[in-house]
């Protein structure tokens, strides 16, 4: 057993069939989608860094609670699950910890990024 977050689908928590169906109940193309997904959680995450480098944990943790609701939404759930982690990490006080799963978030995020930008493409 690992402490990465569980995924489905994919690498990186993301099952594309799951997020077409998404986008289609939303009446939005798969591209307004990813441009919304990933335009504002590319935002949370710049908001957490600076969060996390003023030592401001209930900052991190309001930010982290927010990403939790718009990633499990969007049904992105390795990025749900690791802003889960942070929350959690945050509301005890233990920013380096928060940090740490920040760069994890950052990873993940560079992962998904490229998963919906493939599936544009295609």
């Amino acid at each position: 057993m690992t402490d990465e977050p569980e995924t489905e689908g994919t690498a990186s928590g993301l099952d594309l069939e799951v997020i077409r169906e998404l986008s289609r109940e939303c009446s939005w193309t798969l591209a307004e989608f990813t441009e919304f997904y990933l335009s504002g959680t590319g935002k949370q995450l710049d908001r957490l860094r600076e969060a996390i480098a003023a030592g401001d944990a209930d900052e991190v943790r309001r930010l982290a609670h927010g990403s939790v609701g718009s990633s499990a939404s969007a049904r992105v759930e390795s990025m749900a699950a690791l802003f889960r982690e942070m929350e959690v990490a945050a509301g005890a006080g233990r920013l380096e910890e928060a940090a740490g799963m920040l760069d994890r978030a950052r990873l993940t995020f560079s992962e998904v990024t490229a998963l919906l930008n493939d599936a544009l493409a295609s």
